[in-house]
């Protein structure tokens, strides 16, 4: 018999950039946990949003692979007297086997012969083993910190909200981390109103779906992706789209929405990585450029919920990003008042190490070092 088994645990919002790795480590852990008690499975996928961590297999067999089991115990000398009475040896040996000694075996190899038991093992069933299994396999996950949380003593990344445990229909109960397992699942936080109750583990992908939330990373990814492409098009423009500012945004949302939004043009008098940089590493969001590889005054916003008044994210957000932008015009127009040299005389002041003197001669030995570096590759000095 075989049934599709899930767990999924819900929390408050996990830290983004660790969200796809936790995924992957609690899908690997089970496997390995799995295997490890002679269980046969199919399919494994795993299920990762701000909100929840999950895993679905497929075809679980409910009960594991019978093993063999062989022991060997004391040699025939330790195990009989001269008059071929048993010893203690022997006969604790045969009580730790839980047969008599009759029962036990004679083996015989080149090296001498000793007293043998050989067994058939078989474990319990998954629904009877999963708790220990699932409490082991969250152990092991890569927390860099652990948290507690309201008069509890469990730990774990965030706090747990709830747990699911699904064996086909069947709710395989149990208490973990202060909850209780059941059938009962939560879709988006503000676009899903009631819980969401499963009748079977196969539900579980499509259940989330219709309820707001799109459950798998990658594909999630996928429709972020798809979305800032459609934008950027709309005005003719490409957006700048960093592998880690990608993955970071899928961690922070369920329903991804993207909205195009815009700062006033005054501000590209600002060199344009000052801007991007800010955009993406402060505000998460992906900068626009033209056809021509310069910065627009178009960027992107990545949406948690699909608003049915875009307009109020847009504009909340073009406040947000102003006062950024400000800054960094006014110090780019005080950077200019000086020249670079300028800027040498402040190093002189600055201890790069006792025996190697300030900063700024730390920056005269690496321009003498890239000036002879330049020379041996045949570099042209800039004019």
């Amino acid at each position: 018999m075989t049934e599709d088994l899930l767990f999924e645990i819900g929390c408050e919002e996990l830290p983004a950039t660790q969200i796809e790795h936790l995924s992957k480590s609690f899908g690997n852990e089970l496997c390995a946990a799995l295997e490890k008690a002679a269980f046969n499975f199919g399919a494994v996928k795993t299920f990762a949003t701000p909100r929840r961590l999950a895993v679905l297999i497929s075809a679980v067999e409910k009960n594991p692979q019978e093993k063999i089991v062989e022991r060997r115990g004391p040699g025939l000398a330790q195990a009989f007297q001269a008059d071929g009475k048993p010893t203690m040896a022997a006969i604790k040996f045969a009580e730790s086997c839980g047969v008599t000694l009759e029962q036990l075996e004679k083996l015989e190899t080149d090296k001498g012969a000793w007293l043998f038991h050989r067994a058939t093992q078989t474990g319990a069933s998954i629904t009877a083993q999963f708790p220990e299994l699932i409490s082991a396999c969250l152990q092991k996950l890569p927390m860099s910190k652990k948290m507690r949380w309201g008069n509890y003593q469990s730990q774990f990344l965030r706090p747990v909200r709830w747990l699911m445990a699904l064996y086909g229909e069947q709710v395989i109960e149990f208490n973990l981390l202060e909850k209780t397992a059941g059938r009962i699942t939560h879709g988006h936080r503000f676009m899903s109103a009631a819980p969401i109750e499963l009748k079977n583990a196969s539900e579980y992908e499509a259940a989330l779906l219709e309820n707001k939330v799109i459950a798998d990373f990658q594909q999630r990814r996928a429709e972020i992706e798809k979305q800032i492409q459609q934008q950027a098009n709309s005005v003719s423009g490409t957006a700048q789209v960093p592998e880690n500012l990608l993955d970071e945004v899928t961690g922070l949302v369920e329903w991804p929405q993207v909205l195009l939004a815009q700062f006033d043009a005054e501000f590209l008098a600002v060199p344009h990585q000052a801007i991007s940089s800010t955009m993406m590493s402060n505000q998460k969001y992906f900068p626009i450029y033209d056809a021509q590889e310069k910065l627009t005054p178009w960027f992107l916003i990545v949406s948690n919920i699909a608003s049915t008044d875009p307009s109020n994210v847009i504009s909340g957000n073009e406040k947000v990003i102003r006062p950024r932008l400000s800054d960094a015009q006014f110090f780019f127009e005080q950077d200019k008042k000086h020249s670079l040299e300028f800027y040498n005389t402040a190093l002189e002041k600055v201890v790069f190490q006792n025996k190697l003197g300030t900063v700024l001669d730390k920056a005269k030995r690496i321009a003498k070092l890239a000036q002879f570096i330049a020379e041996k590759l045949n570099f042209a000095q800039p004019e």
